[in-house]
Order: C-alpha cells, then sequence, then structure tokens
C-alpha cells in the first residue's frame, strides 16, 4: 500500500511540517512529521480523513488522533492509518 496508489501533499503552506497521504482503493495512510523544536498545528483539510483512525507509529505514547485539529510536539512524527 505504501509504494502503490496515489501521493497527496498535504499543509503546504506549513513550514514546520511534511505531511502526505496515500491513498490505495479504500485505504488511506497519512504521515504527519513536525521536524522543529516547538508545536507546530495541523489541519488536514486537503482530504476526507473520516473512519477509523489507527495509529500505525509514532515516536510519542500519546498522540492525537483528530486529523482536523492535531497539535504536533516538537519532533513528532506520526504515521495513521484511516479505515473507510
Amino acid at each position: 500500500m505504501v509504494a502503490y496508489g496515489e501521493y497527496i501533499p498535504l499543509c503546504v503552506e506549513n513550514n514546520s511540517v511534511f505531511a502526505y497521504a496515500r491513498r490505495y482503493k479504500d485505504e488511506l495512510i497519512v504521515v504527519v512529521n513536525n521536524f522543529y523544536g516547538q508545536d507546530a498545528k495541523v489541519s488536514i483539510n486537503e482530504i476526507d480523513v473520516e473512519g477509523e483512525t489507527k495509529i500505525l507509529l509514532s515516536n510519542y505514547k500519546d498522540s492525537g488522533s483528530d486529523l482536523k485539529n492535531l497539535n504536533l510536539r516538537p519532533y513528532e512524527s506520526i504515521i495513521y492509518y484511516i479505515v473507510k
């Protein structure tokens, strides 16, 4: 799934965050990274992120799962799997 499907850049206006989605059939993976030592607010509006959201990987134990209103902590990286 990660190697196939459509690549969708996200949050391109936010210089502190590198985010993208991969969509393949009915599956969606969203990757969000904060590369700086300060908090970054993120709102994923470019794609429909409704559905059951699971965190596949994160470098914090208690990462948020509200992709419409996400506060990334310093150097936080999260990979979400969204089931439609």
